[in-house]
């Protein structure tokens, strides 16, 4: 097991044991090359968590807003994987 699976492990172990005990998403920031690793290892220590991986094109990430952020007026997801680059894009330009 390499020191990122190790590290990615151990965080994941992390926020299973606070979310129950907060009441807003999680932002875990990655290299986009590590957000696919994020993404299986939640699927497979973390099932029932809801995690929306935040990358790809602009239009896309618009559409993941749209569709995977807010349901009633309520924020759906729990746990936001993204990379520097697209969370410094909402920043800056929204």
């Amino acid at each position: 097991m390499s020191i990122l699976q190790e590290r990615v492990i151990k965080t994941i172990l992390f926020v299973m044991s606070i979310l129950p005990h907060i009441c807003r998403p999680l932002l875990i920031v990655s290299t986009s090359a590590s957000l696919s690793l994020w993404e299986t290892k939640f699927s497979r220590l973390a099932a029932s968590i809801n995690v929306v991986v935040y990358n790809g094109e602009k239009d896309v990430r618009k559409s993941i807003r749209d569709l995977e952020f807010y349901e009633d007026g309520s924020v759906m997801l729990q746990v936001l994987l993204s990379h520097p680059d697209a969370i410094l894009e909402v920043i800056l330009f929204s």
